[in-house]
C-alpha cells in the first residue's frame, strides 16, 4: 500500500552565461502541504509581500521575505517535512548543436525526476511533478509514459508518476512552492557559480547567498552527497551519464 502522494515541484537556475546551470526538486507529501502553505503565507504577510518571492527580486531589506523563506525550507527539510535536491550540469561541456540547449535541460530533468524523485519516492508514493513552466518544460508531460517506464525497470516503482503538469510560479497554485525552491536555488547556485567573484554582483545578494548557503553547513556543492541521503541532496551530473 502507498503512502500519501508526493508533490515534486522543479525549476532551473542559470542556464545561460554561467559554468553550472542548476535543476532544483523540492518534495514534499501533499499531507504536509497545507501546513506548509499557511506558514508561506504568514511569511509573505508579516514582509508585506504583494508579488513573487524570487531568488532574482531579492533587495537589501532586513526583514528579506527571501531570508525568510530560505530559513523555512531549511527547518523543514530538518523536520523531514520537505527534501531539496539539487543537479549541477557544467553546460559548456554538452554538444548542444545536435539538439539545442533546451533540449539539453529537457533531457536533465528528465534524469532528475527518474533519478531522485522516482528513486527516493516512487515506490511507496504516487509522484505529481510541478515544473515551473518554459521553455526547457513545456514538453515535459510527453515523457509521463517513458519515465513511468524507465522507473520501474530501473527501481522497480511500477507507474509512479501520476502527472507532469507545467505550472506557472506567478499565478498557478503551486506558486508558493515553486517560489520556495527558487529562493535557495538561485542562492546556492550563485554560490556553486562562483558569482561573486564578479565586479557587477550586489553586495547584499553576496551576503545572502552567503547566508543562506552556511544555513546548509556550508556544504561543498561541487561534491556528490551520499546518493541515501534524500533530504538534501547534491548531484554534479556528467555529460553522458546514465544510471
Amino acid at each position: 500500500m502507498r503512502t500519501p502522494a508526493v508533490m515534486y515541484f522543479c525549476d532551473e537556475a542559470s542556464q545561460r552565461g554561467e559554468a553550472y546551470l542548476c535543476l532544483g526538486g523540492l518534495a514534499l507529501e501533499l499531507d504536509h502541504a497545507i501546513e506548509m502553505e499557511e506558514k508561506i503565507l504568514s511569511i509573505r504577510s508579516e514582509c508585506g509581500v504583494v508579488g513573487e518571492v524570487k531568488w532574482s527580486k531579492a533587495k537589501s531589506r532586513r526583514d528579506s521575505p527571501q531570508r525568510r523563506y530560505a530559513a523555512f525550507l531549511r527547518e523543514a527539510c530538518e523536520r523531514r517535512q520537505a527534501h531539496l535536491h539539487l543537479l549541477f550540469a557544467p553546460m559548456e561541456r554538452y554538444r548542444h548543436a545536435l539538439s539545442g540547449p533546451i533540449d539539453t535541460v529537457s533531457k536533465l530533468f528528465y534524469q532528475l525526476i527518474l533519478h531522485r524523485a522516482i528513486r527516493y519516492y516512487g515506490c511507496n508514493s504516487r509522484i505529481h511533478v510541478r515544473p515551473d513552466n518554459g521553455e526547457c518544460t513545456e514538453g515535459l508531460s510527453r515523457f509521463l509514459c517513458p519515465l513511468n517506464k524507465a522507473g520501474d525497470e530501473t527501481y522497480g516503482a511500477r507507474n509512479a508518476l501520476a502527472k507532469i503538469e507545467p505550472s506557472c510560479s506567478a499565478t498557478s497554485a503551486s506558486r508558493h512552492f515553486l517560489q520556495l525552491l527558487d529562493v535557495s536555488m538561485g542562492a546556492l547556485t550563485a554560490i556553486r557559480n562562483e558569482r561573486f567573484s564578479g565586479q557587477n554582483f550586489p553586495s547584499f545578494k553576496a551576503e545572502l547567498a552567503t547566508e543562506i548557503w552556511e544555513m546548509w553547513g556550508r556544504p561543498d556543492l561541487s561534491r556528490n552527497t551520499p546518493i541515501g541521503e534524500s533530504a538534501f541532496n547534491i548531484w554534479n551530473i556528467r555529460p553522458g551519464w546514465s544510471g
